[in-house]
């Protein structure tokens, strides 16, 4: 018996008279294509149809694997680490608008206008009489 992957032989191995024989291989997804044998008993070969085999499963390469893990784990923490520059500069930005360089508020003097000292914050007391005692 002959087996094959892809019609390239993967090996043989020999039967006893009407006995079958097996071929074990490890299979991984990017095996999936046409597998076939084909069998010898002395008066001619025959071949088998072929079978499409669909292999499910990861990848075999375990360092593409890694690959992938340590490149999604790569661009994460430079998706975080953008994030962070991106809050820190806007903050930065905003305060800077907050406060003038010399640290004080950043309004125009003409803005700010000083209470008036004669005048009568307190509605509940009278007025000052104007140098003149008043009696009863």
């Amino acid at each position: 018996y002959w087996f094959y992957y892809k019609n390239v032989t993967l090996g043989s191995r020999e039967a006893p008279f009407g006995g079958g024989a097996s071929f074990n291989f490890t299979l991984m997804a990017e095996h999936s294509r046409n597998f076939s044998c084909g069998a010898d008993n002395g008066l001619g070969v025959q071949h088998s149809e072929m079978v499409i085999l669909s292999i499910i499963g990861p990848p075999s390469n375990k360092t593409t694997l890694i690959t992938e893990g340590v490149t999604a784990g790569l661009l994460s923490i430079l998706g975080l680490a953008a994030t962070a520059a991106l809050v820190r500069h806007f903050r930065t930005q905003r305060d800077s608008e907050r406060f003038s360089t010399t640290g004080t508020p950043s309004y125009s003097p003409r803005e700010f206008k000083e209470p008036s000292r004669t005048s009568n914050t307190n509605p509940q007391e009278p007025p000052e009489a104007s140098g003149t005692a008043a009696s009863v």
